[in-house]
């Protein structure tokens, strides 16, 4: 996108991208059924991928600058895809299909794979991508400090200790840090169902969730 300033948007088979600061338009115009779903890079906003309705429906994923195709994904989702996110690092996609039991397809996308593919029983209704999370230990370590000791010499040693401790400190939330940037975290939210994947390059986690029916009637109520 022109340095994020662009208004994205889509109406039938076209999407719009208008930068009102310009009052230009630019116009990605190769899908051949109607779009309902559109996902923006979290990166760099350089890659979109729309989502069809239709008994076929496609992906489509393309260069937001360029308004080059990338690649299109299908197969899997039938009647429509009503929601899609890329992940935090942009590596996979996620996807929704409309048809109940509700499709939940995990892409590497730009090498075309599955990685999931799995229904959940009641219409989903968002995706939340969870941003880096690590624990800073340093900081609970000092919560749990006892008073230092006042002789000069004693503090000179605890000096001299705390610093190969920072040492340490930094090596664990360098670790951490890694560990996080490895991991992705995505939950996806319907009616009664939470369900949570946690993917990292060597294994993948997943998590259901299930929301009691009349507990969502009562909090309606």
């Amino acid at each position: 996108m022109e340095n994020n300033e662009e208004l994205i948007y889509f109406t039938a088979c076209v999407v719009v991208m208008f930068n009102a600061k310009l009052n230009k338009q630019r116009f990605y115009t190769q899908h051949e059924q109607e779009i309902i779903s559109c996902a923006v890079s979290n990166q760099s906003g350089d890659y979109i991928a729309t989502g069809e309705l239709g008994d076929t429906p496609k992906i489509h994923i393309w260069n937001s600058r360029t308004l080059e195709n990338l690649i299109i994904l299908s197969g899997i989702h039938k009647k429509g895809i009503h929601l899609m996110s890329f992940s935090k690092s942009d590596k996979y996609l996620i996807s929704c299909g409309l048809k109940k039991p509700s499709a939940i397809v995990i892409y590497d996308w730009k090498n075309k794979t599955v990685l999931v593919s799995t229904t959940i029983s009641s219409p989903t209704q968002d995706i939340f991508i969870f941003p880096d999370m690590y624990i800073d230990e340093k900081l609970r370590e000092e919560e749990e400090k006892e008073p230092k000791n006042t002789n000069k010499a004693q503090a000179i040693e605890d000096v001299e200790s705390e610093g190969d401790e920072e040492e340490k400190d930094v090596a664990i939330m360098g670790n951490q840090k890694a560990a996080s940037q490895d991991s992705e975290k995505i939950v996806i939210l319907s009616r009664l169902e939470i369900t949570i994947f946690d993917l990292t390059s060597n294994s993948l986690n997943s998590h259901f969730i299930s929301i009691h029916e009349s507990e969502i009637k009562s909090e309606v109520l």
